[in-house]
């Protein structure tokens, strides 16, 4: 009798173990659509989104609790209510500074007089909400992102005009070269302390391979320094530099090859390249300094779009029982994120995403922050407006990177599972050997 019991619990096991192991990570919380994920606050434990619904109402920062999705407030932007230009969003129209102090809102439009599109910037106050300066308007430009103080802005307008912003003026504080220009320039990086910008700028391609370190405050070159052909600056932190060369392309993903630099402002260090970030995607527009730490290290690959890894095994039972049950996905993943640690070089977090270029990792990597709209991704700098999407926009989904593996899971489930019906079939030989005893109570 007690063995009838195991085998059944043992032929339930098998899908119990298959279900749990292929059963998909549920999000811990969403946040609404039709946000921008702005960046995160360790120290209080929140998630920074930008809010703009175009509608007349003024934009706004919303912050949520990063551990139960709790919308804890809402800062709104004080906008100039007086402008007539007519404007549209651009694909991440807003960008904030390390240190959560400034945060710039972009849109392209036609001002008054003018038969030229170009970008109007306006910077605030984070914390408060104010308006630093009147709007301003610059060429339509490649962002390269703020000083870590939130002073300066780097941009390049036109086809080649380096330029940097005063973020308190939104006046230009000094430029190189011109927005007519066709120059070679990728790598711009503010320093640490925001003192000094350090760029690629060159209108030739073997010139480009020069650094340039420029002084904010007095305004000039203080060193220049020579990077190998092929490589480009990308990140600055603490007495390191890194730098990128591109890879022969590959369809759905940008191959990169990372290297590090010792650099002190006075000499470069010959770069060591970083094995694990050999496929890391590059996205030009947004650094990747929160993807990788000294102690991990956060893959984003992009690949060709396919189901999720449970759907064909689900297709095939359906066709082998003769009946369908539910409707397969179509194909909707077309990256993978993974988590390695640099010291045992182990995968301590893997999931497929809709779009590897689309997700980031907050909370020094402890949280996964995945945008899921269909349409998330375009070259183009306009966004589509609100009122001429084809379908509405899916919310944020954050998922926990630091669970246990499916391995341990799938062991719990299925050792719970052979206990019950071990405990079930003990207690049933006990009622019948008391039956047949003719105990009471039997």
């Amino acid at each position: 009798m007690r063995w009838r019991y195991l085998i059944l619990a043992v032929f339930l096991a098998v899908p119990t173990a298959t279900a749990i192991q292929v059963w998909p990570q549920p999000p811990v919380f969403l946040i609404p659509d039709g946000r921008q994920y702005l960046g995160d606050d360790p120290a209080n434990r929140q998630l920074l989104f930008f809010f703009d619904s175009r509608d007349n109402l003024p934009p706004s920062i919303e912050r949520y609790d990063a551990d139960s999705g709790r919308l804890l407030s809402i800062l709104q932007l004080s906008i100039d209510e007086k402008s007539t230009t007519s404007k549209w969003a651009m694909v991440d129209s807003a960008m904030i500074s390390s240190d959560l102090g400034t945060i710039g809102v972009f849109n392209l439009g036609v001002p008054v007089n003018e038969q030229f599109l170009r970008m109007h910037v306006t910077f605030f106050d984070a914390l408060m909400g104010r308006r630093h300066a009147e709007e301003s308007t610059f060429l339509v430009a490649d962002r390269k992102g703020f000083s870590p103080n939130g002073n300066w802005f780097a941009m390049v307008q036109g086809r080649g005009q380096l330029t940097v912003i005063n973020t308190k003026t939104c006046r230009t504080h000094w430029h190189v070269g011109s927005p007519n220009v066709e120059s070679y320039q990728t790598g711009v990086c503010f320093s640490p302390d925001s003192r000094y910008l350090l760029y690629q700028w060159a209108v030739d391609d073997e010139s480009a391979r020069t650094l340039h370190l420029l002084n904010l405050e007095l305004l000039q070159i203080e060193a220049t320094f020579q990077l190998p052909p092929g490589r480009w600056l990308c990140d600055w932190r603490g007495n390191d530099l890194w730098s990128f060369e591109m890879m022969p392309y590959q369809p759905y993903s940008n191959p990169i090859r990372r290297y590090r630099h010792s650099f002190d402002c006075k000499t470069l260090g010959a770069g060591v390249a970083d094995p694990l970030l050999v496929r890391e995607y590059i996205e030009t527009r947004t650094p990747d300094r929160l993807f990788e730490t000294d102690s991990w290290v956060g893959q984003f690959e992009s690949h060709v779009p396919r189901q999720p890894d449970w759907a064909p095994l689900l297709e095939r039972l359906q066709d082998y029982f003769g009946f369908r049950l539910v409707r397969t996905p179509a194909a909707i993943y077309a990256g993978r994120v993974r988590i390695i640690d640099r010291s045992t070089k182990t995968v301590m977090f893997e999931k497929s995403v809709p779009e590897a270029r689309q997700c980031r990792l907050a909370m020094d990597g402890k949280l996964l922050i995945v945008n899921t709209k269909e349409d998330s991704f375009d070259h183009d700098l306009f966004a589509a407006p609100a009122t001429k999407r084809e379908k509405p926009p899916k919310p944020f989904e954050v998922y926990r990177t630091d669970i246990w593996p499916r391995w341990i899971w799938t062991t719990l489930g299925t050792g719970c599972l052979l206990g019950a019906f071990a405990l079930l079939a003990r207690w049933r030989h006990v009622v019948i050997r008391r039956r047949r005893l003719g105990e009471p109570g039997a």
